[in-house]
């Protein structure tokens, strides 16, 4: 890790991050209100050296674009904090800061608790600094949080096949397209041996229906959603 940052008590007007990569919005979670940015490809799609995340958390208020060219992240002063809470529709906590994202003429704003980066060279595997394997949670992580969070950018049924069907164009790119797949399990059959995973299937509809047929041959059976990374 070349960098990991966390500031819950920014000075007012301080300049608290600049760069001039591309940023993406990342996604939104619902646990903890958390919002990031990510950095990891060139307006090109050229992957840079090293990926960068930005963390807001925890957020209250927001306003903000998908794609920054390039941003800093400023703290407001004590006058531009005011002219912002003025503006919402009830009074701001004293723990809270109005952090402003700067693009270019683009002057957008978050308003939330604390403010973070990591850097690093990420494996084309993990989803993110923020959110790795655990002990607590044997799913696949493929989003930038842990818990709950947006859907807003996991891939169609039709991209989820497409992907299955004509395979994965290389084997180096990194794995942030996300889908979901329904996968068909069962404890045993009736002579008692074990058939843990019975299937796989690109709609629920299409897993729910071959459970039905399943159901009589076996003691139990049950269908799962998990994510796809690709």
């Amino acid at each position: 890790m070349i960098s990991d940052v966390w500031l819950s008590d920014p000075a007012p007007g301080a300049e608290l991050f600049r760069s001039d990569r591309l940023f993406r919005f990342h996604g939104y979670g619902v646990t903890h209100s958390p919002l990031m940015f990510s950095s990891f490809h060139d307006q090109n799609g050229a992957a840079y050296e090293t990926a960068i995340q930005l963390q807001f958390r925890p957020v209250d208020v927001l306003r903000i674009q998908r794609v920054y060219p390039g941003l800093v992240v400023r703290c407001a002063t004590a006058e531009e904090t005011a002219e912002i809470a003025a503006t919402l529709t009830g009074p701001m906590d004293r723990d809270l800061h109005v952090l402003f994202l700067e693009s270019g003429p683009a002057r957008d704003f978050v308003v939330c608790h604390g403010f973070g980066w990591r850097e690093g060279v990420l494996s084309r595997m993990r989803a993110g600094f923020y959110n790795a394997p655990s002990p607590y949670d044997p799913m696949w992580p493929t989003g930038p949080f842990a818990g709950s969070h947006n859907d807003l950018d996991f891939s169609s049924p039709a991209e989820v096949a497409a992907a299955v069907l004509e395979g994965l164009p290389d084997q180096t790119s990194r794995r942030d397209r996300r889908g979901w797949a329904w996968v068909l399990g069962a404890r045993e059959n009736r002579d008692g041996h074990p058939r843990v995973t019975v299937g796989v299937f690109l709609s629920e509809a299409d897993a729910r229906e071959a459970a039905e047929l399943l159901r009589p041959t076996v003691r139990s059976c049950w269908v799962d959603r998990v994510p796809i990374a690709f």
